[in-house]
């Protein structure tokens, strides 16, 4: 009976020992890319690097006139509500829409 409660007693302590262990560190955040600028609003403060300025006569029009407008580079056509990507190019211009397909916006990015 003697060797029945040194076992439980063993056992008890080594699962209360357990509860004592420290959990391991939780792994470190990822470091931002230092080449990419978080700043909020910072469409708005860049200078026109991607040449819509020209073609600002093109907001309120239907997006097809886009199409044929000439726009230099790469460009991409966002619609209300649709996915993007977050990356930033400072020579594409961003043309938003609205719900019925006219031009609301030119920006780079």
């Amino acid at each position: 009976m003697q060797a029945f409660n040194l076992s439980t007693r063993s056992l008890w302590l080594a699962f209360a020992l357990m509860g004592c262990v420290a959990a391991p560190a939780p792994a470190p955040a990822p470091l931002p890319d230092p080449t990419v600028d978080l700043t909020p609003g910072w469409n708005d403060k860049e200078p026109d690097t991607c040449g819509v300025s020209r073609f600002a006569h093109l907001v309120g029009q239907p997006v097809g006139r886009i199409h044929t407008a000439g726009l230099p580079g790469i460009y991409r056509v966002l619609a209300p509500g649709e996915i993007a990507t977050q990356d930033y190019y400072p020579r594409r211009a961003d043309v938003q829409v609205d719900a019925k397909g006219i031009v609301t916006r030119l920006t780079c990015g």
